[in-house]
């Protein structure tokens, strides 16, 4: 914890690093979650349309 520990140093500084520090890092989970729920989709949507493909080719062959 950096932003606790620069309260040693003043406490303004000290309450800004914590205010960056949850705001940053709030940004920084957010942005993280929103990635892995896209490549989580990307994953998705390829495995629906090879399954999707195969049953068409399988179609045509009938």
């Amino acid at each position: 914890m950096v932003s606790l520990a620069t309260f040693s140093v003043g406490f303004g500084t000290g309450l800004l690093m914590l205010i960056g520090f949850l705001l940053f890092g709030t940004l920084f989970a957010l942005f993280s979650l929103i990635s892995a729920r896209v490549t989580l989709e990307f994953m998705v949507s390829a495995i629906k349309t090879a399954q999707n493909t195969s049953e068409i080719a399988a179609a045509q062959r009938r």
